[in-house]
């Protein structure tokens, strides 16, 4: 074969072949500053949070089997509003969460200093995919161990505890554009 004689043209077509599957994978976006689509949206979901002041959306967890689980979640996409997350907050409802929006993806790691609830962390990669997640409890005394993301995360949904235990994983991330 012609090509095995010239390994640059193998490499080439390689590299075209990765740029092409790239190129055909849509990462998700998650429109922060978009008002919400209707009334009753509006009603049930506020505008930003009573406690930490962050816009809120809601955003829904997909099964393989096509079920859903809508979590209305504070938006956190800011370094400030990243690193206090949920730290100090006495209580979470079921049903709402934190969603870190990070730029790009790479591998997180987050940690439970002065966070007094026990929550479940999720990581999605840019297209909403599974990655992993833990349950986490409140850090007692430093040093806080770190919580690993398994492969490179852009989203992470911290939860009530007790998430994981009740719906399981490998759920994929889905956000309307309210």
């Amino acid at each position: 074969m012609k090509l095995l004689k010239r390994p640059w043209a193998v490499c080439g077509l390689i590299l075209l072949n990765s740029i092409i599957l790239t190129s055909c994978q849509k990462d998700l976006e998650i429109n922060i500053n978009a008002a919400p689509a209707d009334a009753s949206s509006q009603e049930d979901a506020p505008a930003s949070h009573p406690i930490s002041g962050l816009p809120q959306r809601r955003i829904s967890l997909i099964n393989e089997n096509g079920n859903s689980v809508d979590i209305l979640a504070e938006i956190a996409d800011e370094p400030q509003a990243q690193a206090r997350g949920l730290m100090g907050r006495e209580r979470m409802s079921p049903g709402e969460g934190m969603l870190f929006v990070f730029a790009e993806e790479a591998p997180r790691g987050f940690w439970m200093k002065d966070t007094l609830i026990p929550l479940d962390i999720l990581f999605f990669d840019a297209s909403g995919t599974w990655v992993s997640a833990h349950t986490m409890v409140p850090c007692e005394e430093d040093p806080c161990p770190t919580t690993l993301s398994a492969k490179p995360a852009r989203y992470a949904l911290e939860v009530s505890t007790g998430f994981l235990t009740g719906y399981g994983e490998g759920w994929r991330l889905a956000a309307s554009n309210e």
